[in-house]
């Protein structure tokens, strides 16, 4: 199944989201290059939140067995892997 968004788009629908319940709604400004782990902007808890969140918004489901860390490091990679997750 191919994702109708664009990685960008992707990227801000999660940026929305870490932003909302994960930040309180701070308006942090986050990009899609944002250093979301180096940072710490999210922890091992919140990863698990954003990745309920893409799986539930996308209709995916990814293997946490096959993810590495550098496909969470910033929303681009978030985004790369819904598409990846799609095929």
């Amino acid at each position: 199944m191919e994702c109708p968004e664009t990685d960008h788009v992707v990227a801000q629908t999660l940026a929305e989201f870490i932003d909302r319940e994960i930040l309180g709604g701070e308006g942090t400004g986050l990009t899609d290059s944002t250093a979301l782990l180096e940072l710490g902007i999210l922890d091992s808890f919140s990863l698990l939140s954003v990745i309920n969140f893409m799986n539930q918004r996308y209709g995916i489901q990814i293997d946490l067995a096959t993810v590495d860390a550098s496909d969470l490091a910033t929303l681009s990679n978030m985004a790369s892997l819904v598409r990846r997750s799609l095929r």
